[in-house]
Parts: structure tokens; sequence; C-alpha cells
């Protein structure tokens, strides 16, 4: 598949990737576009795999099989050629604390060949100008968010990748961030690529929605849409009762199930992102693991037949 688009490189574009911990946790066949002007948020539960995947892209990761592509560059070469059009908050931003905010941004600049205007055009941008001479040892947490921002838009990138960007940011700094998010979005040539926990933040913001449960892409949509989207799972329980019971009690139909050296696989389920998520809740409250989430049987079939030859068990 091509990466180039009718008006360039594809900013974002993720074929078939897994990074998985010894825990289990991790993503898992991941295939995802996102496009030009996009603001394409990513959803889901913690420990689906949202950080998971922005690590990948960003080369913090590398991923255990498949391929990522920013602007057509892999995610994984060593020569960091991904990342030339990106700017990226992931994890939280680290800084020189005895150095003041205008100091950490000019090491960044120089060390990046970018202009020193750069500096007092973001530190606007993030309305940090007043504290540029503070020292960031004496910043609050919304404060270095802001400042980790702001690094993040140096050198006027085409791409923001944000892992939770209003994360410990007060009331005024959520507005502030978020108009940010939506000018950027909607400028020529800019996307963001983010995660949240918030859903009234998505809907303000998000004009694509793709949303992760249990490592599994579970669905991609134009914001607003809601996608029906059969998807096949493994639970890790031989008790199929009690899973029977489980989907009961969530208000679900009670799909087939069959039994499986991991667990119980379940095929082809008719559900929502809503009820995919209250399904997930209800299963951790019952003490039963989803091992994994998949669409399509024919891949599940491969998948378990492979796994089951090998003797191989997902302990995540």
């Amino acid at each position: 598949m091509s990466d180039t688009a009718s008006h360039g490189p594809v900013p974002v574009r993720v074929l078939g990737v897994s990074r998985l911990f010894s825990s289990g946790e991790g993503i898992r066949d991941v295939t995802l576009t996102v496009g030009t002007n996009e603001v394409h948020a990513i959803v889901g539960p913690n420990g689906s795999g949202k950080s998971t995947l922005l690590r990948v892209l960003t080369g913090q990761l590398r991923a255990d099989q498949g391929i990522a592509t920013l602007f057509g560059h892999d995610c994984a070469s060593p020569d960091g050629s991904a990342m030339q059009r990106v700017g990226a908050l992931v994890d939280f931003p680290a800084f020189y604390l005895q150095m003041s905010a205008s100091e950490n941004l000019l090491y960044a600049a120089r060390l990046r060949g970018y202009p020193i205007s750069e500096v007092r055009r973001t530190l606007d941008a993030v309305q940090l100008s007043r504290a540029a001479r503070q020292q960031v040892r004496d910043f609050s947490m919304g404060m270095k968010q802001r400042l980790g921002l702001a690094l993040a838009l140096l050198g006027q990138p085409r791409l923001l990748i944000l892992d939770e960007p209003t994360s410990s940011v007060d009331p005024d700094g959520v507005e502030l961030i978020e108009g940010i998010i939506r000018e950027f979005g909607g400028r020529n040539g800019g996307t963001v690529l983010f995660t949240s926990h918030s859903h009234d933040q998505v809907e303000r913001l998000a004009t694509h929605v793709s949303t992760l449960v249990g490592g599994a892409l579970l669905s991609s949509v134009d914001a607003g849409q809601e996608a029906d989207r059969p998807v096949s799972a493994v639970f890790g329980t031989a008790d199929q009762r009690q899973l029977r019971d489980l989907f009961a009690t969530c208000g679900l139909e009670v799909p087939p199930m069959q039994a499986d050296g991991a667990g119980t696989f379940v095929n082809q389920m008719e559900l929502t992102t809503d009820q995919a998520l209250r399904l997930q809740q209800s299963c951790g409250g019952a003490g039963i693991r989803i091992v994994e989430w998949r669409r399509g049987f024919s891949h599940w079939h491969r998948q378990l037949g492979t796994r089951s030859a090998r003797g191989d068990r997902d302990d995540g």
C-alpha cells in the first residue's frame, strides 16, 4: 500500500502493528490511517494500548510486527526521519528544572536547527511569556504540561501527537490547549492525533475517533458516527456459564461460544463501541480477563490454530 495520497504523504499510517509486553498488555494487529487536517482521537479504557501506540509512532518503542509510518517515513528508522515534521507530547515532559522556560526551549531549538524566534512564538502560543525567565522547578504541573506543548510546537510541525494533553491542567489551561488543537487541525495541512479519557473533550475536538479495547482497534469512524462492528474475542475463562450470565447482565445477546486452549472463544459479536466498553468493564468486575479482541473469524481461526499448535498462552 502506498503512503502517498493525492495531496502528499499520509500523516499517519499503521499497518498490522503489534507491540506486547510480558504482562500481555500492549497493542495487537492495529491498522489505522490518519489523514491530513484530521483531529483524530484515540479513546479506550486504561490498559487498552493508547500510549503504547503513540510510543511506537514516536520511535520510543519498536513494534514486534507490522509497520508504522509518519509522512511515509518508517517510525522504526534509526535516523529519526519520521519525526522531522512532527511535534510530540507523549508521557510527562522532561525539562532541565534549574533552567528557565525560555532556556529549555532555546536549547531544544538550537539542537533541532530552529530559529530563535520559535522560542517566543511557542511561549506566546501557550501563554507562558510572562513566565519565560522563571525556573521550571517552580512551575506547577499544568504549567509544565503547557511548556511541553510549546516544545512540541517548535519548528511549526505538520503533525502533533499528544498523549492526554490536558492532564493536570486547570480549566483555563484546558480551554487554551483545546483551542490550540482545534486551530492546528483546522489549518491547511495540520493534523492532530491525541488520546483522551474525556468524552466531552473528544466530542468538542475530534473529527475522527478510534477506539482501542484490550489492545485491539475496535472501531475507527468519523466523529458522531457509531459503528456496529462484528468482533471476536477470547475470554480467559473456561466457565461458559459464567460468561453467558455476564452477557445477560450487560443486556447483550448471548453469542455462540467455543472452548479454546486460552479460555473461551466467542465469535462475531455485533457490538457498538459503548457495548464493548461496558462488557470490558463488567469482565473486570467479575474477575474475567479478555485475552484479545479481534475482527473477522478467518483471522481468528488462523491465530487460534497457530497458538494451539505452539502451545502458547497469552498471560496478559
